[in-house]
């Protein structure tokens, strides 16, 4: 009986993969990556443009809302890039880094003009 998991050939009336522990009566559908990259230039986009705003839209609530948003994805994509087994993982932390920092800069840039 061969695994749905790992296709390894294990004995009839087998309940765990002897490779992978995979219970073989379960099916395996195969996770999808997420998209790290996306979410770190999402963050530095964010951050940039909270502050732009701050110095041309001249409204609080933008650079609050923007530099908000990029700090949240930002530290969401430095956590998604520590996890992964990226070989670029070094260079996607320092871009997350850089958008926290931008979007921290507009986030508080925009409480001034409250």
């Amino acid at each position: 009986m061969k695994c749905p998991k790992c296709r390894h050939e294990n004995p009839p009336e087998t309940i765990f993969c002897e490779e992978c522990d995979h219970r073989m009566d379960q099916s395996y559908r195969e996770k999808k990556a997420v998209p790290v990259m996306f979410f770190i230039l999402a963050a530095v986009v964010l951050g940039v443009l909270a502050i732009v705003a701050y110095y041309f839209v001249m409204a609080w609530f933008i650079p609050v809302a923007s530099g908000g948003m990029g700090l949240f994805l930002g530290s969401y994509s430095m956590s998604l890039a520590r996890l992964s087994g990226a070989a670029n993982k070094n260079m996607m932390l320092i871009l997350a880094g850089i958008g926290m920092a931008a979007s921290a800069v507009g986030f508080i840039l925009g409480f001034t003009l409250f």
